[in-house]
């Protein structure tokens, strides 16, 4: 059942980027927060989140990262159309190799460097998937047009939370790999 409830988050967070919305708006924002609570509501990616000490805000990170590096196309062709970031949650041997390299990569880091490198690494396994997706399966149609997004549904504590991710995160990325 949460794997289903994980693609129904991720179809929302699809229409609303096909859209031209963004993670960084208010609707985006509310999408994120709701995917984030959605993988974290699974048996499994709750255990590897434990395991790696991986926060709701980790997985917002990790989630952000890879579509600011895959925009303005980042699906795949996966038994339909798929956000290339919610393979990882719907496959969580695949959230789990990210989370160990994570882990290992950034336990002697401070938390701001531990963030850019946790938004490199994520940003790289990213790009490898859709690599190999698209060249075994095509790219994926996947055409942002500029409509703004979906509308608000209303706010929520976690759309603060998520906000507040989001605005640190896009300007480490942009510092990062800009």
């Amino acid at each position: 059942m949460s794997m289903l409830s994980i693609n129904l988050a991720e179809k929302k967070i699809r229409e609303h980027l096909r859209l031209g919305g963004g993670l960084d708006d208010q609707v985006g924002s509310e999408l994120l927060a709701k995917f984030c609570t959605t993988a974290l509501s699974d048996r499994q990616v709750a255990a590897i989140a434990q395991k790696y000490n991986m926060s709701m805000e980790d997985i917002a990170f990790i989630y952000m990262a890879m579509i600011l590096k895959l925009m303005p196309n980042p699906c795949i062709i996966s038994g339909g159309l798929l956000l290339v970031p919610t393979l990882f949650f719907m496959e969580p041997k695949r959230f789990e190799r990210l989370a160990f390299g994570i882990d290992f990569h950034t336990k002697d880091l401070d938390e701001k460097q531990r963030i850019q490198e946790l938004m490199r690494l994520s940003a790289e396994s990213a790009q490898e998937v859709w690599d190999a997706h698209t060249s075994g399966r095509g790219e994926a149609d996947f055409t942002v047009t500029k409509s703004g997004g979906l509308q608000s549904s209303g706010g929520c504590m976690s759309v603060l939370i998520i906000g507040a991710v989001i605005l640190v995160c896009s300007g480490i990325f942009i510092t990062t790999f800009v």
